[in-house]
């Protein structure tokens, strides 16, 4: 079975613990809504999804290059967290096998955290991590799990729908132990927020690297395969410039540098119609992506490990 990852982060409400931390953020230092992304983009999670709502043109224009697919809710203001969540989910319904869900606001857990939910991912329909004996986010989800939430119309949002689910005995649940006091540990105060902080700070420090992919020229990198994601999510190439901040004409620039270099259709069109033309990405261009990811993938995993023997008096 291929397990494909997603994250669903939701960041559409007022929050107040992250109101209240914000004149404790240094200029330099990463923000609630990027360390949150990190961590799963470290983990290798390519299928991010931020619900946006308050601040939402302020976070998309600093994430615009994090690899993010943004989703709106106007209705915030009146909208629980969970109904902000279940967007975000049925966007990743039929996209991935497995889903972590987390809000914004919770943003000190670790990589290895997210690692150990998805190396357990087959043995249960929702994984919690836990620490000291509570337990927190981010909670993944299977695909039979998410179908379930979304149908869920009950109390006490998504800790509601896991127990009901148990309950009727549609499938389980399954605590583990992690070493992270982030995942369970919200900064409601000066002295928490400083503590994780801190914790968190000291395990960010790991090799990250990026890929290029180059013929007579530069023409496929990380924010171009993002570019092509949203054409496919949004079949439209002027809506996915839109999303990733770029010109029209430098949106077609890529589609056309990739097509040129690689010798395929990357991206195929369909004109006119009473609502106008669309735009998906071919079978090969699907491909080309996957293929782009993988590599990314397992140079970052490599790179790790060659990172722990090199440096490990210095990480010990």
């Amino acid at each position: 079975m291929h397990i494909r990852f997603g994250a669903v982060i939701v960041a559409a409400g007022i929050s107040r613990r992250r109101e209240i931390f914000d004149d404790l953020i240094k200029p330099g230092d990463m923000e609630f809504e990027e360390r949150v992304v990190t961590n799963f983009r470290r983990a290798g999670v390519n299928d991010i999804v931020m619900i946006t709502g308050h601040r939402g043109k302020e976070l998309e224009k600093k994430l615009k290059n994090q690899g993010v697919v943004f989703i709106r809710n106007d209705d915030y203001e009146t909208s629980e967290m969970f109904e902000s969540g279940l967007i975000g989910l049925r966007y990743m319904q039929d996209r991935c096998s497995h889903v972590f869900f987390c809000p914004v606001d919770v943003p000190f857990f670790t990589v290895d955290t997210v690692l150990d939910e998805m190396a357990n991912a087959e043995n249960a329909d929702f994984i919690i991590p836990g620490c000291n004996g509570r337990y927190g986010h981010p909670i993944l989800l299977s695909s039979k799990a998410l179908e379930y939430a979304l149908q869920y119309n009950g109390e006490d949002g998504m800790k509601g729908a896991y127990r009901s689910f148990v309950s009727k005995g549609l499938g389980n649940l399954l605590r583990i132990s992690v070493n992270d006091l982030g995942a369970v540990m919200a900064a409601d105060t000066k002295e928490d927020y400083e503590k994780l902080l801190k914790l968190h700070n000291a395990r960010l420090l790991r090799p990250e690297i990026s890929v290029k992919i180059c013929g007579n020229k530069e023409f496929l990198d990380g924010n171009a395969v993002m570019f092509l994601k949203q054409i496919e999510i949004f079949g439209s190439v002027r809506e996915a410039c839109k999303k990733c901040g770029i010109s029209y004409s430098k949106g077609w620039k890529i589609i056309n540098d990739c097509e040129k270099e690689l010798g395929c259709d990357m991206v195929e069109r369909q004109q006119g119609g009473k609502d106008g033309g669309s735009s998906a990405l071919t079978g090969e261009g699907k491909k080309i992506i996957a293929s782009f990811e993988r590599l990314e993938s397992e140079m970052n995993e490599t790179v790790l490990k060659k990172y722990r023997e090199i440096f490990a008096e210095r990480i010990e």
